[in-house]
């Protein structure tokens, strides 16, 4: 029997009704699964947040709030070598978002500042340096720059030094590095660092009064990268209080930076290598001498 065709019509908008309720009830349900799963990523993110914050805590501590204060230090500079202190410059920047006034907002300010801009002379004093950082007094807006800024640094007191090298603890003098940084038809300038690799401070500048001489670094001239009968002596220079270090002291872990100039007189095309040796005069406090020297191969 054939049916009529509002009958027809009726039964095509009714399965086109069904099919529209299908396809909302789909897109309801995806939509449904979409929030569930963005909530659970959302209760997640807070869990770990808290977890962080907590396992933070216990490994440093109670946590201080961050106040907004923040003070970098730029440029810091010798202005003036004193007897056991020296005085420096320094550019103070406000980076933080609230204004800094020290000496009342130490605690809570966080203080940045490159230690590979410290002067060499200062190599080893870097505490000491944030302490004299700490005690300046000014006031600082957010993005202010100050410059030209003042300070000193005191050293650091003498260790003690007992003189007894047969007790297992002393010092050890190694030369970490040393390089050619000049050459010319005159003259050769050699940048040097040398360590205490040992357990107790070496005394590089024994009292003057006794007679000692300072601790010295040789420079020879070598045909291969030792010292030997037909090396030539190229030049000396002394370790200063004052100059490559802050007290005469160098200690346990503490480097030093230095530089040696000297002619090239003495150099033949059989010797044209340098060897530089530490302390040759034994003047320094260490117990162990097979690794005071440090080849430079040079290949023009």
């Amino acid at each position: 029997m054939k049916m009529s065709s509002k009958a027809l019509t009726m039964k095509t908008l009714n399965s086109k009704l069904k099919a529209n309720t299908d396809a909302e009830r789909a897109e309801f349900s995806t939509e449904k699964h979409k929030s569930g799963r963005w909530i659970a990523r959302f209760f997640f993110s807070i869990l770990f947040l808290a977890l962080t914050l907590g396992f933070s805590t216990l490994l440093h501590g109670q946590a201080t709030a961050y106040q907004g204060k923040r003070l970098a230090v730029y440029r810091i500079a010798l202005t003036k070598v004193e007897h056991q202190g020296v005085d420096l410059s320094c550019t103070l920047v406000n980076t933080g978002r609230e204004k800094v006034q020290f000496p009342r907002d130490v605690e809570n300010t966080v203080l940045e500042w490159d230690e590979l801009e410290v002067p060499d002379i200062l190599k080893g004093h870097e505490k000491s340096i944030s302490t004299a950082l700490k005690e300046l007094k000014f006031d600082l807006d957010p993005d202010e720059i100050q410059k030209n800024q003042s300070f000193h640094v005191s050293a650091l007191a003498a260790p003690e030094d007992d003189g007894n090298l047969n007790s297992g603890l002393c010092g050890d003098l190694v030369f970490d590095t040393a390089y050619l940084v000049e050459y010319n038809t005159e003259f050769m300038r050699v940048r040097y660092q040398i360590s205490n690799a040992g357990a107790k401070a070496v005394n590089l500048q024994p009292k003057q009064s006794e007679g000692i001489p300072k601790t010295s670094i040789n420079v020879y001239f070598v045909s291969g990268t030792r010292i030997t009968r037909g090396a030539f002596q190229a030049g000396t220079s002394y370790l200063e209080k004052g100059k490559e270090t802050l007290d005469g002291w160098l200690r346990p872990g503490q480097s030093l930076y230095g530089e040696i100039i000297f002619g090239l007189e003495n150099r033949t095309k059989f010797a044209q290598n340098l060897v530089l040796e530490l302390d040759p005069l034994l003047i320094s406090n260490e117990c162990k001498r097979t690794n005071n020297t440090y080849a430079i191969i040079v290949d023009f």
